[in-house]
């Protein structure tokens, strides 16, 4: 095989398993924070994209290999197993970002009041999260880590309560959010009658 095909063989694999396992993880990543999504399938494709990855960076590393045996040494000859190198310290990043991230509840918070809200905060005994304005059916994502109570009601969890608090034509309502576990998302809407709507969950009053 000549040596041009070589390098060629081996950037491809350096630049799709890359490139594969780290836009996935952007897009999953970005369902949630922009849209409060969960894109279930992509994790199960990240696990079996980290399974299919291996094969072709063994074969990449291999092309590159011979590939440098035959060549002088350069940065150019070497990006293939640069960016073959570079899936391990990326595979690590990523664990860890996911981790963190699924620490996290995220939620769409939709204004369907008809009404603007002036002011717009999240508040629980550990925290308190000011969210700005909200104009009529806008809506705004946001991302909280929730506290866990160390009891259990029915097999869950107990849960710091969460309240989303707000102000609508000089008048202030006060609504409770859904008890959401860590690693969920959400989409919430403020109706018109000022009470709080849950795509997912069930809120209690």
């Amino acid at each position: 095989m000549k040596s041009k095909a070589l390098y060629w063989i081996s950037l491809a694999c350096g630049l799709m398993t890359l490139g594969g396992g780290v836009g996935i993880f952007i897009i999953w990543w970005a369902a949630r924070a922009w849209f409060a999504f969960e894109f279930h399938r992509l994790e199960i494709w990240g696990f079996y994209w980290i399974i299919i990855s291996i094969p072709i960076a063994f074969i990449g590393l291999i092309m590159g290999i011979f590939f440098i045996a035959s060549k002088q040494n350069s940065l150019k000859n070497l990006l293939p197993l640069i960016l073959l190198l570079l899936n391990i310290p990326a595979l690590l990043i990523i664990l860890m970002l996911q981790s963190d991230i699924d620490q996290r509840v995220y939620v769409r918070i939709k204004n369907r009041t008809g009404k603007d809200v002036t002011e717009l905060r999240m508040e629980s005994e550990s925290f308190k999260d000011d969210l700005g304005s909200l104009g009529v059916n806008e809506w705004t994502v946001v991302s909280y880590i929730p506290t866990y109570l160390g009891s259990q009601v029915e097999s869950f969890p107990e849960m710091e309560e969460v309240k989303l608090i707000g102000i609508a034509e000089g008048k202030e309502f006060s609504l409770s959010m859904p008890n959401l576990m860590k690693g969920s998302c959400d989409q919430l809407t403020i109706t018109d009658s000022l009470t709080l709507k849950s795509k997912y969950h069930i809120i209690s009053w």
